[in-house]
């Protein structure tokens, strides 16, 4: 199981606005149209749903490029909690999956 770092907190306390990252002309609308329409983010006041909801973004690109604040401001547009996996856990995980399963693939070669 990864470990998932909650900023639920954090995210709620520290409102961001798309008035905050620079984004080009256009994206905004973009990532708050994709955002909408995805079929697991549902607007919904009901704590269950939410759970039961998710929507997991990659960015990419160079440092300084406003991708945090991009994730703040779509957190914040859709009153969601922001959880932030990095690539350490990443990493981790997939090294503990490779030693849970090593038997099994050394059987399998035979």
């Amino acid at each position: 199981m990864v470990a998932i770092k909650d900023s639920k907190v954090e995210a709620m306390m520290s409102q961001v606005d798309f008035k905050d990252p620079v984004l080009s002309e256009g994206h905004e609308s973009l990532l708050k149209a994709f955002v909408r329409a995805h079929p697991n983010s549902k607007f919904s006041s009901s704590e269950r749903d939410q759970r039961c909801s998710s929507l997991a973004i990659l960015l990419h690109g160079p440092k300084i490029t406003d991708k945090s604040l991009t994730v703040k401001a779509l957190v914040s547009h859709v009153n969601r909690p922001l959880y932030t996996i990095t690539c350490t856990d990443f990493a981790r995980e997939l090294a503990n999956h490779f030693e849970r399963h090593k038997m099994k693939l050394h059987y399998s070669k035979s």
